[in-house]
């Protein structure tokens, strides 16, 4: 396998230039320095990594910080900045940080050093200390699906409102006319879904709103279902939007525990477009959900922070637009 001495000796130069030549440093003239770059082609050399980014003071890696590794809308994620990482010569190391868990690791002291750049994925994964702290020392940063309201950050999100707002939409145009809203906890993307909610009520006249305001978990949308299953008889509701699809999987098993048909009777639509790993007690018909373009925001995401960590070039924030994928959970409203 060739070296630097041997490129050196090839190319008529000593080490230290070739050295400078890989490291992409000053203080070469351009017709040696394609000598050179055509000579490491040539005898097909590939550059120590290690020995590399302790010359560059690099590691070709970044700190990606998840809200939650376990679930799959996350994990998703991922997968997909994982491998456009990779297909970049980047490697990457995990970590799992939840806003409503106390935790003693500092997850931004123990990745200090050991990356060149941070994404942090989801709300509560950063707080805007942190952040302001970051972007004082100018270390290069990408922040998704949260707003922290600090300057020259990356900021990556999905149009949240206007998402949801499509999506009630469509139950209206459906022909439904009460709609419930099962929301998540008041984080600030779920702050502005429910605007969405109440906004497309309002703006196409509809006299019934309300929404029921869970945790995470699809137990608690199962145990909500069974719960109302009465009023949606007794008020003729007929539809739901619900903030993930956790929630819209677990509210449709409760339906149909209750005896309530899906789409037949009642149509829901979820949101994130995962399907729940969590076992249910019937068979759920596929989810009408909205999508989030995970693909094209992990490409982003990665592209600009390698921009950052290695051109110094700033902020490109940037808000992407969702689809609604129709599947089997609505139907027209049967009791106009």
């Amino acid at each position: 396998m060739a070296n630097l001495y041997d490129i050196a000796k090839v190319a008529g130069v000593s080490k230290s230039t070739v050295s400078r030549v890989i490291n992409d440093q000053p203080g070469v003239k351009e017709d040696k320095r394609l000598k050179i770059q055509e000579t490491i082609k040539k005898l097909n050399y590939k550059p120590n990594a290690l020995a590399r980014s302790l010359v560059l003071q690099k590691t070709h890696t970044i700190g990606i910080i998840v809200r939650e590794l376990s679930n799959n809308f996350y994990s998703e994620y991922i997968r997909n900045l994982h491998h456009i990482a990779d297909s970049m010569g980047y490697g990457a190391l995990y970590c799992n940080r939840t806003s409503y868990e106390e935790s003693n690791i500092d997850y931004l002291e123990f990745l200090n050093k050991k990356v060149d750049g941070f994404i942090f994925l989801g709300e509560g994964t950063v707080t805007k200390e942190e952040l302001e702290s970051l972007v004082l020392s100018k270390y290069p940063l990408v922040v998704i699906q949260s707003m922290l309201d600090v300057q020259d950050v990356t900021y990556i999100n999905i149009n949240n409102y206007r998402a949801y707002y499509e999506a009630v939409e469509y139950l209206i145009k459906l022909g439904h006319r009460k709609i419930i809203n099962i929301s998540g906890p008041l984080d600030k993307e779920f702050v502005e879904r429910n605007k969405g909610y109440s906004e497309a009520v309002t703006m196409h006249n509809l006299d019934y709103e309300i929404t029921y305001y869970l945790d995470y978990f699809m137990e608690s949308a199962y145990e909500l279902a069974l719960k109302i299953a009465p009023s949606i008889r007794n008020e003729k509701i007929t539809a739901a939007v619900c903030s993930n699809n956790i929630l819209a999987t677990g509210f449709i098993d409760g339906l149909i525990d209750s005896g309530i048909k899906v789409p037949e009777e009642f149509s829901v639509i979820g949101f994130d477009d995962i399907v729940a790993a969590e076992v249910t007690h019937n068979n759920i018909p596929a989810i009408t959900s909205v999508k989030q373009p995970q693909k094209d925001i992990s490409e982003y995401a990665v592209g600009k922070l390698m921009q950052m960590m290695e051109q110094g070039i700033g902020e490109y924030s940037k808000d992407f637009s969702c689809k609604l994928k129709i599947r089997n959970s609505t139907s027209g409203n049967k009791f106009i």
